[in-house]
């Protein structure tokens, strides 16, 4: 009867798990960053405590990629939001760092991962930025991180050779400031293309001349690597 009752508690709780995001956020936005934190911790709780783990333990795996996207990317941004707050919080060192990588860990090979590319690019444009360093780190693992390569594995599929050989290239090329740019530009529009060819499938032409062009730039690649 005592689990019962508990378990009815729980379910009450987690439908209204959103309202304590909506609070944090419009606590946030007006700067009151103690009662974000604490709105935005609530909310964790109650994922924990359905999830059946520790808070730190949330994680993506838990949760179903495609019916839950929506709570994921909304997890990822409340994730951000904490790590901005603990950027301006010398005493809470960890706790920035925690957060920082739940946001990467919520945001790696997600549909939104371009949109959280962007969101934490234009973040890092501020000067008031404490952890500039962490945060640019954060933003080129996102990119290192992913499996994502967006045209190869459309064409290909997401293990064949030659799109882990892209995506060897990819990690050589953000090694380099230029390199992070053009990352950001490909991550940006490709996935574009790619999700119009799902809706309008290309000719069988255009098909063919892209898998032959990326077929020759892995093979390229594959041989001044070699060198």
């Amino acid at each position: 009867m005592e689990e019962k009752k508990n378990l009815k508690q729980l379910n009450a709780r987690y439908a209204q798990r959103i309202t304590l995001v909506k609070l944090g956020k419009e606590a946030y936005n007006n700067q009151n960053f103690m009662q974000a934190i604490k709105q935005y911790n609530g909310y964790l709780k109650i994922l924990a405590e359905v999830k059946e783990v520790s808070e730190n333990l949330l994680n993506p795996d838990l949760f179903d990629k495609e019916k839950d996207m929506s709570e994921l990317m909304l997890i990822s941004h409340l994730f951000f939001d904490l790590a901005r707050i603990y950027d301006n919080a010398p005493n809470l060192e960890m706790e920035f760092q925690r957060c920082l990588q739940k946001f990467i860990d919520f945001t790696v090979n997600s549909k939104y991962q371009v949109f959280n590319g962007e969101m934490l690019r234009k973040y890092l444009r501020r000067k008031q930025v404490r952890h500039k360093k962490d945060f640019d780190a954060a933003y080129k693992k996102i990119f290192i991180s992913s499996k994502k390569c967006f045209i190869a594995t459309y064409c290909y599929g997401e293990e064949h050779p030659i799109t882990v050989n892209l995506r060897l290239f990819k990690n050589k090329l953000i090694q380099f400031p230029f390199g992070v740019s053009l990352v950001r530009l490909y991550y940006l529009y490709s996935s574009s293309w790619v999700e119009k060819c799902q809706q309008n499938p290309p000719s069988k032409a255009l098909l063919w001349g892209t898998r032959q062009f990326l077929a020759i730039f892995s093979k390229l690649f594959s041989f001044f690597s070699s060198l």
